[in-house]
């Protein structure tokens, strides 16, 4: 699965080496990251969750050339 999983990603980067973007198209992208932990330290145990969001948009101005902006919105909870 993982072999898989690796050459697909290669293949995408492969494919958008190869992208043009025209002047005037939109970009609208992002990403969202959810994380918990545990681990125990010194007999206490210790808990951390994590989460954020991040949206991003933009426009070609020129051949190849996006003016944009991106906003990033993260939060961490811990528990002792």
């Amino acid at each position: 699965m993982k072999k898989i999983l690796t050459v697909l990603v290669c293949i995408i980067i492969v494919q958008l080496a190869k992208a043009q973007v025209q002047k005037g198209s939109l970009f609208l992208g992002g990403s969202l990251s959810i994380g918990s932990n545990s681990y125990e330290s010194f007999s206490t145990t210790n808990k951390n969750s994590s989460w954020s969001i991040s949206p991003q948009v933009g426009k070609a101005i020129d051949l190849n050339k996006i003016i944009g902006m991106q906003i990033f919105i993260g939060g961490n909870l811990e528990e002792s």
